[in-house]
């Protein structure tokens, strides 16, 4: 098991979120590395997007989401499920939610 946490090169602009990739031909920020593609620092729970995977915390998704709160602390199948699969879901929409929770990503704010 890895225990580093992801690393995200990014540069957010005032008005805007883009997020600026070390490989300037590729335009679309889904093409970047997925820095949750990787199990890492004890991650607990694989959601699946697009056929993309995403390892994450549960209990950070809990504190941050009322809805994985119900979800991961219930009698719903997800609550022991290693791996859940959110159909209709984005994959650029679920890696921008997990990097404003991993990586306090906010306007203004440049992370390198």
């Amino acid at each position: 098991m890895a225990t580093n946490s992801p690393s995200v090169e990014c540069n957010v602009e005032r008005g805007g979120s883009d997020v600026e990739s070390d490989n300037s031909e590729v335009p679309n920020k889904v093409a970047e590395k997925n820095p949750f593609s990787e199990p890492w620092e004890d991650s607990d729970l694989i959601l699946v997007v697009e056929d993309e995977k995403f390892h994450v915390h549960r209990q950070i998704l809990s504190i941050h989401s009322p809805v994985f709160k119900v979800m991961l602390n219930s009698q719903f199948t997800e609550a022991t499920a290693k791996e859940i699969p959110l159909p209709g879901k984005k994959t650029e929409e679920m890696l921008d939610f997990l990097k404003l929770l991993y990586l306090k990503e906010k306007e203004g704010i440049t992370c390198e």
